[in-house]
């Protein structure tokens, strides 16, 4: 989706379904785009006409810090997906979604916690802070994610930016 310049913008445990063939599936395109909202490239006078758009069309508790928070000045793209994965992995481990009760503030700067008592590796927990890095330019990208994913048992630790 992304190699054909598609954002979908609401990936969610929700969206993901198990098809016949044992494989998963994203489905909901509804807020699917290829339009890039680039914040520092606007004047403040222009975010309402988008965050309206991103707030019709997007789950809040998935949304982006630079969903959420325009005047972070933050490119609203592909990453913003990468971001979603974050919170459905976190929710896959964990059983709750990493920001169930938190705020646009909490969210637009990455508010949640790792359970101290975690069964899981440091690697699938630094792989979730990887997702879940608040400001998108230091968040990896699908194809970096992909290539973590396909090194994962070569691998010792995911990098943090």
């Amino acid at each position: 989706m992304h190699a054909a310049g598609y954002v979908h913008r609401d990936i969610k445990i929700e969206n993901v379904l198990v098809g016949s063939d044992g494989n998963y599936k994203l489905c909901d395109f509804g807020s699917c785009t290829n339009l890039i909202v680039d914040f520092s490239a606007m004047p403040a006078s222009d975010y309402n006409d988008f965050t309206d758009e991103i707030e019709k069309n997007t789950t809040p508790m998935y949304r982006s810090p630079e969903m959420g928070d325009p005047c972070r000045k933050y490119e609203v793209g592909f990453k913003a997906d990468v971001w979603m994965l974050g919170c459905v992995l976190y929710t896959l481990c964990y059983f709750v979604h990493p920001f169930l009760e938190a705020t646009k503030i909490g969210i637009s700067r990455a508010v949640y916690r790792i359970p101290e008592e975690s069964k899981h590796s440091d690697k699938i927990n630094d792989l979730i802070r990887h997702l879940l890095t608040p400001n998108p330019s230091f968040r990896p990208s699908v194809e970096s994610v992909l290539d973590i994913l396909s090194e994962w048992k070569s691998i010792k630790r995911i990098p943090l930016n």
